[in-house]
């Protein structure tokens, strides 16, 4: 299922944060050229290999497009306090550059 959406401000590539319905705590966020609509990175792999352990929640670009950042809360203890997570991408490489638990 699709959690959320992100253009760049350019509008030359789109971001889709997706999560498997049919098992909790999976997904990836896909990223398509929207010249080709070809997809240019998949990003995974914040929990088991292959796929976050806790999908994706939020997207955003950075104004100048060069950096794409996912957001995703996960309750951290039997009194539902929250982390938030937040990973930081180089549009330019798809590397992780910055991670944040806050």
């Amino acid at each position: 299922s699709l959690r959320d959406v992100a253009w760049s401000p350019d509008g030359g590539l789109i971001a889709l944060a997706t999560s498997i319905t049919n098992r909790a705590h999976q997904g990836e966020v896909l990223v398509y050229e929207t010249a080709t609509w070809s997809v240019v990175a998949t990003l995974r792999g914040l929990g088991r290999p292959g796929f976050y352990k806790d999908p994706a929640g939020s997207l955003a670009f950075s104004p100048d497009g060069a950096t794409l950042v996912t957001g995703h809360s996960r309750i951290k203890d039997e009194y539902a306090e929250q982390n938030v997570h937040l990973h930081a991408y180089s549009t330019a490489t798809w590397e992780e550059v910055g991670r944040q638990i806050v």
